[in-house]
C-alpha cells in the first residue's frame, strides 16, 4: 500500500506548454463538443491539473486518473461506474481526492422553459447525477478502493463537473445566479466552465515564475462579471500574438 497514487499519474502543471494552452483555447473557443476535448485532455493532462487551482490545493503534487473502474459490471443488473477521471492534489493538509466530468464546452448549464422558469440543460443534469452516484459509491466504498488501487490516502472524493462556456451568463444575470447559489450551497459538487479554467490558467502565469511566457497571457472572457471561482481580479486582454495567434480569430 502507498500513501500516494501510482507515479504514472502524477502530473505538473508547471510542465504545460504553450502549444498545448493553444490547442486547449482553440477547442473551447470553438465551443468543441465533450468527445474532441476529452481527446485532447487525456493526452494532455498538465492542462486538467490547473483543476487543483480551484480548490487550493496541489501545489505539491497532482495526479490525473483517467477512465478508472470505481466499481466493476456484474450482470446485466449492477452497472459498472468509471468517471472521466479521478483527481487527487496535495498540500500542506494532505490529500484530497475529485471525481471529475466533462461536458462539452458546446453545451448549455440552464434551459429556461416558456414559464421563464430555469431547469438544468440535459448534458448538465446527466453530469450532476452522475457524479452523484460516483461521490456516493466512492464514499460507501473506501476501504474497497483503496485495496483496489492500493492507495491508504483515498478519502470521500468531491466532485466538478466542466462544461460550457460563460457567453451563456453575459446577458442573463439569473442564470449566473443560479451557477453561483449552486455552487455555494453545494461546496461538495461543484460546476465550473471551461472559462473558468482558462481564467485559473492564466492567473497562474500572472503569480508563477515557474511560467514566464504564460506571464504575459491575460484573457478577456467577455462575460458580464466574474465567476464564483474568482479570487483575484478581472483579466484583462494582453495576447502575445505569435505564441497565441488563434485567439485573434475570436
Amino acid at each position: 500500500m502507498s500513501v500516494y497514487p501510482p507515479e504514472e499519474f502524477q502530473v505538473n502543471r508547471f510542465d504545460v506548454t504553450p502549444e498545448q494552452l493553444n490547442k486547449f483555447l482553440s477547442l473551447v473557443f470553438r465551443s468543441c463538443d465533450e468527445t474532441e476535448i476529452d481527446v485532447f485532455l487525456r493526452a494532455n493532462p498538465e492542462i486538467l491539473a490547473f483543476v487543483s487551482v480551484f480548490f487550493l490545493t496541489g501545489y505539491h503534487n497532482a495526479w490525473v486518473i483517467p477512465q478508472q473502474l470505481i466499481r466493476p459490471r456484474v450482470g446485466s443488473q449492477t452497472k459498472g461506474l468509471k468517471p472521466d477521471y479521478l483527481f487527487a492534489g496535495e498540500n500542506s493538509d494532505g490529500i484530497t481526492w475529485w471525481v471529475l466530468e466533462l461536458k462539452g464546452a458546446n453545451e448549455t448549464i440552464w434551459i429556461e422553459d416558456k414559464n421563464g422558469d430555469f431547469r438544468f440543460g440535459d448534458a448538465a443534469n446527466r453530469g450532476i447525477n452522475q457524479l452523484t452516484r460516483y461521490i456516493d459509491y466512492c464514499t460507501t466504498n473506501q476501504e474497497t478502493i483503496r485495496g483496489a488501487y492500493r492507495i491508504t490516502t483515498f478519502t470521500e472524493p468531491k466532485g466538478v463537473l466542466i462544461i460550457g462556456r460563460e457567453h451563456e451568463f453575459k446577458n442573463n444575470e439569473e442564470k449566473r445566479r443560479l451557477k453561483s447559489r449552486h455552487n455555494k450551497n453545494n461546496p461538495h459538487l461543484q460546476i465550473r466552465t471551461y472559462d473558468a479554467l482558462i481564467r485559473k490558467i492564466a492567473e497562474a502565469g500572472q503569480i508563477s515564475y515557474k511560467l514566464p511566457w504564460l506571464q504575459k497571457l491575460q484573457i478577456n472572457l467577455l462575460t458580464t462579471k466574474p465567476g464564483d471561482d474568482v479570487q483575484y481580479h478581472a483579466i484583462e486582454t494582453d495576447i502575445d500574438e505569435e505564441k497565441f495567434a488563434i485567439l485573434n480569430e475570436h
